[in-house]
C-alpha cells in the first residue's frame, strides 16, 4: 500500500491521516521497521537481544513454541513507537548543542 501520490513527493501529516487514520498505529515487520529508522533487520535483532532497541511485540502462535513453551511468533513494531524511540535517540554533534538542550 503506497500512501504517496504522484502529485506530491511527501504528503502532509493531515493528508496521511485523512487517507490512513491508523497510519501511526500500524504494525510493521522487522524489515519495514528497519527502513523507518534507517537500519537493518539484523541490527534490530541485536537491539532486541540487548534490550536497547524500540519496543516490539512478538505475535503468539500455537504451533511455534521455544524450549520453555513460550510462543515464538513473528516480531512486529508499531510505527508510532519507532518514531518516538528514534526521537529519543538524538545525539549531539558538539558541546554547544548539549548546553542548549539542557537549558530547554
Amino acid at each position: 500500500m503506497n500512501i504517496f501520490t504522484s502529485s506530491h513527493l511527501l504528503p502532509s501529516f493531515d493528508e496521511i491521516l485523512r487517507r490512513h487514520p491508523d497510519y501511526f498505529e500500524q504494525a510493521l515487520t522487522s524489515k519495514e521497521a528497519a527502513a523507518v529508522i534507517d537500519s537493518t533487520p539484523a541490527a534490530l535483532a541485536q537491539m532486541r537481544s540487548r534490550g536497547t532497541g524500540p519496543n516490539y511485540r512478538r505475535l503468539p502462535t500455537k504451533t511455534s513454541m521455544d524450549s520453555r513453551s513460550r510462543p515464538r511468533g513473528p516480531i512486529r513494531y508499531v510505527r508510532r513507537e519507532l518514531i518516538e524511540w528514534l526521537r529519543n535517540q538524538r545525539q549531539f554533534s558538539n558541546t554547544a548543542e548539549e548546553v542548549v538542550r539542557v537549558e530547554d
